[in-house]
């Protein structure tokens, strides 16, 4: 099944972040019904989800509902898998990416991948290492094609060239959403035509704190973490307060959740092919689900583009 024709059919992905700590097992099983339910083919997961627990719900979701070749698995490798042996720790060497190849194939009882992807870029290991350990996993049938994560256009463009790969044969997933548009704007700028998934629509979940459970919160310096640093930033940015106050208003004018319709704006971006959803709940899925029936013009939508 080609990733390409997987998405033509469904430009929505269910995401497992959260499984393992937010989403048990039963609740999981209940989003792999809902999916198989709506056609939705491509499942985003990562080794070092809750450190291997989303993989091993995915494979007890998969031998239970027993219809794997219906889902399409994209996984990740390089993340902490939590094992201690550092040759499956983390990290983008050759032998790792093998190790945790396999290890990702033992947690989701599977015998191949369908996408595998390296979750970020390092400066530690050399394009040509890491493709050739891809490859290696890709020639035994271990896993039927690969892609990369959170890279930037020109970074894919120089991987693809040092390894003598067809542009635009990697396929890329980065955080795309009303707040941070950067990639989205890379994008725009790039010529090379990829497969571009999206996830973070709603800004790792600040949209939803700041909207919807405290309007104090932009106020609340609760970051500690490098990456929550930066998001906590953005929200002190009078562009992201105008958004926010937008958000809202054209939430009351067309009658339609201000968390919908800032995923709608990311579903409309044509340079985006498929975007991940994360419901921790099935409640969450099936409202998730409501964001494709909306009919609403992106001319509208257009006043949160940042350029």
């Amino acid at each position: 099944m080609e990733l390409k024709k997987v998405l033509e059919e469904n430009r929505l992905a269910l995401g497992t972040m959260v499984f393992g700590w937010k989403t048990s097992y039963d609740e999981a099983l209940n989003l792999f019904k809902i999916a198989l339910d709506n056609n939705i083919k491509l499942i985003d997961t990562s080794v070092s989800y809750g450190q291997g627990k989303s993989h091993e719900i995915i494979g007890e979701c998969l031998q239970k509902i027993k219809n794997r070749h219906f889902f399409y698995i994209a996984t990740k490798v390089g993340g902490n898998s939590g094992v201690i042996d550092q040759n499956y720790a983390s990290g983008y060497r050759f032998k790792t990416i093998i190790n945790q190849c396999n290890l990702s194939l033992k947690q989701l009882k599977t015998d191949y991948i369908d996408l595998l992807q390296l979750h970020y870029p390092t400066e530690e290991v050399s394009y040509e290492e890491m493709y050739a350990a891809l490859l290696h996993l890709k020639k035994v049938g271990k896993v039927k094609r690969i892609g990369v994560s959170n890279y930037l256009p020109e970074d894919i463009s120089d991987f693809e060239r040092s390894c003598n790969i067809k542009n635009g044969y990697l396929s890329n997933q980065i955080e795309v959403n009303i707040l941070k548009q950067d990639n989205l704007i890379n994008l725009k700028k790039n010529k090379i035509k990829r497969i571009n998934l999206a996830y973070a629509l709603l800004c790792g979940g600040i949209l939803k704190k700041q909207i919807i459970e405290d309007k104090d919160f932009i106020k609340k310096n609760l970051y500690n973490r490098k990456d929550y640093q930066y998001k906590y930033y953005l929200l002190q940015q009078n562009k992201t307060k105008q958004k926010l106050e937008l958000l809202t208003d054209l939430s009351h004018k067309l009658n339609i959740d201000p968390l919908y319709l800032a995923i709608i704006w990311v579903y409309g971006q044509k340079e985006i092919d498929g975007i991940i959803l994360g419901p921790s709940n099935q409640e969450q899925l099936k409202d998730l689900l409501k964001i494709i029936s909306y009919e609403v013009k992106m001319e509208i939508l257009n006043e949160f583009n940042d350029n």
